[in-house]
């Protein structure tokens, strides 16, 4: 069970890719893998007025002629969703400050403070961060 915020540092690993369109409220995508064994895709994270924010992934499906939307994944706690959610801002603020998608560059939660590895030439892909 996991009981502490800090759970992401052990196991999680998330790839961020930002939307090219810089109109869109919506600036990137997230997919996060945890423990080597779950693969969660389609986070999304939006501008608004009172800044960025996390939505995780979402079905729709129609209940009585109206379609509506569901979340797939989502965390139990206050804490896990803080925890996750937080890291996925700070893995595209990360992102957003490289100016560019790199492929394989990786980054250890808690390593935050260290020097990022030097910026290499990419032809589009994600920014590994934990």
């Amino acid at each position: 069970m996991i009981k502490s915020p800090s759970f992401a540092n052990s196991f999680a690993k998330l790839f961020i890719f930002p939307v090219r369109n810089t109109n869109s409220k919506l600036k990137a995508t997230a997919n996060v893998n945890i423990a080597g064994a779950f693969a969660v895709r389609g986070f999304r994270i939006f501008d608004s007025r009172n800044g960025l924010f996390v939505k995780e992934p979402e079905q729709n499906y129609v209940k009585e002629g109206t379609e509506l939307t569901r979340s797939v994944f989502f965390p139990v706690t206050k804490e896990a969703r803080e925890a996750l959610y937080g890291q996925i801002l700070h893995s595209y603020e990360l992102t957003v400050q490289h100016g560019q998608r790199q492929e394989d560059d990786e980054f250890t939660l808690g390593d935050e403070d260290t020097q990022p590895p030097p910026k290499q030439k990419s032809d589009g892909g994600s920014l590994k961060l934990f």
